[in-house]
């Protein structure tokens, strides 16, 4: 496999993911979204998370990916 189509199979995983975590997020009572503000969810370098939501993931791993992009490009 080449760089470009590793690059799409990366992306179809990120689609797939999202739509889980859509399903994730939807399922949340109002109360629960806030249930894990000041519980550490995930490691702060690689992501910035509050509460029970993992919809904000999904935004750093695309932002992510497309750095990864450029950097291949380059």
């Amino acid at each position: 496999m080449n760089t470009q189509q590793l690059m799409v199979m990366l992306k179809n995983q990120l689609k797939a993911l999202e739509q889980e975590v859509l399903q994730h997020d939807n399922r949340l009572a109002p109360p629960q979204r806030k249930l894990l503000q000041e519980t550490e969810r995930f490691n702060h370098s690689l992501f910035v998370q509050h509460g029970a939501q993992l919809g904000p993931c999904i935004e750093q791993i695309r932002s992510s990916i497309m750095q990864l992009e450029k950097q291949i490009k380059l």
